[in-house]
């Protein structure tokens, strides 16, 4: 398939169902650079295609390089999809950022409701409830991050909480 949007791109730079597939599958592929940069070049061509801006705001989420930027790619996307978990989750974790905890705890406990929900999701959402004074309910998110695969560096912040107690 790789071989078949290739022809496609050499065709036309432009194509953006043939950008937005390498996108996908470079992001799949944990290539994200080069993901980011098919998802802009579609921006480029529409700016208000909404696929791409989520794509592009899920990818400055997780590594957010400038939070403000970050944060107002992933509110369009919020926008375009207001019932999309992912999306709920990458503002709301944006939000937590930037100690809008109100806001924060909103959207990721919504992120965090369903079979979707991520351990991500949850730790950011205990880290709010933690910031915002409900300290018992954000061990019990903790946890349920922890119990749920967290990556190394979030489980020992995590830990630090739901162990140690602040």
């Amino acid at each position: 398939q790789m071989e078949t949007i290739g022809a496609a791109l050499e065709a036309d730079p432009d194509n953006v169902p043939a950008l937005m597939a390498r996108g996908v599958a470079e992001a799949y592929s944990g290539d994200t650079v080069a993901a980011m940069s098919d998802y802009q070049h579609v921006l480029e061509v529409y700016p208000e295609f909404s696929p791409a801006i989520r794509e592009v705001a899920l990818l400055m989420a997780d590594d957010p390089i400038d939070l403000e930027d970050a944060y107002s790619m992933a509110s369009k996307a919020r926008e375009a999809y207001p019932r999309d978990t992912e999306v709920a989750g990458a503002l709301g974790k944006l939000a937590y950022l930037k100690e809008d905890y109100r806001r924060a705890i909103t959207l990721l406990g919504e992120a965090t409701r369903g079979r979707d929900a991520t351990a991500e999701s949850w730790f950011y959402l205990g880290m709010t409830q933690v910031k915002s004074g409900d300290t018992e309910t954000g061990k019990v998110s903790l946890v349920m991050a922890m119990e749920m695969g967290l990556p190394e560096n979030l489980r020992q912040e995590a830990g630090i909480l739901v162990d140690g107690g602040h």
